[in-house]
């Protein structure tokens, strides 16, 4: 079922710009999946470090510990694991309904789909492969002979990582739609021509965003965006 909880007038506004976007960049956790990605492998690879992963998770939402600091303590959790058992994991990790059906219409619909997100990019290489995205922008990992030796490039910041990543395709911030939930998209919601957080878990997200919807299938995403592609086009 699609919620409605913000509109802000769009139906006349996506009539006049809908149809000059490029490129459709997707959250990870909470966005396409259920459980925190890291938190999931690290459950099933490495169950003793879950009570440290959790407790970092912890200090950062009650501002005892900064993003950063978050992240990279979180990420080093991966150390010493091959990247073979990772991709497995993520092979089978549960995602929303809808997920790989959503991910496929928007490329059949001419967008250019990406993953944008502070997580690993060894979490992000067998979701391209698996849902059929056009790319990713993510952390980048260190491994040596198939093994995570620790962080080689911290994303710490989404909307520098899509820049830099849109800047190739020659496609502008204005031609971009993101989708999220949390504070870290928030700044990417502030620049990119349309932004959508779904189920946010956050206030910031929410009032940042142009469009909120609470739904538990990303198939109704996909009929959101196609009405407008619809009315668009008449």
């Amino acid at each position: 079922m699609l919620k409605r909880v913000a509109m802000y007038g769009l139906n006349r506004e996506l009539t006049l710009v809908m149809p000059s976007f490029k490129l459709i960049s997707f959250d990870l956790d909470g966005t396409l999946t259920p459980p925190t990605t890291l938190r999931y492998v690290l459950k099933r690879l490495k169950p003793e470090l879950v009570p440290y992963c959790d407790e970092i998770d912890q200090k950062l939402f009650n501002d005892k510990m900064d993003y950063v600091t978050a992240c990279l303590e979180s990420f080093n959790l991966l150390r010493g694991l091959r990247i073979e058992d990772v991709e497995n994991v993520i092979h089978d990790m549960p995602l929303y309904p809808g997920a790989e059906e959503a991910i496929r219409t928007l490329r059949n619909l001419g967008y250019h789909v990406i993953l944008l997100t502070d997580n690993p990019d060894i979490f992000c290489r067998p979701l391209v492969k698996r849902l059929g995205f056009s790319g990713y922008v993510a952390t980048e990992m260190l491994v040596r002979d198939g093994v995570i030796m620790g962080i080689r490039k911290l994303l710490s910041n989404k909307l520098t990582g899509l820049q830099s990543y849109i800047k190739d395709l020659g496609i502008s911030l204005r031609e971009c739609i993101h989708i999220g939930d949390w504070l870290n998209d928030v700044p990417v919601f502030r620049a990119v021509g349309f932004s959508i957080a779904i189920n946010p878990k956050h206030p910031e997200a929410v009032k940042a965003a142009r469009l909120c919807i609470k739904t538990n299938n990303l198939k109704a995403l996909v009929k959101l965006l196609f009405c407008f592609n619809k009315g668009a086009s008449k």
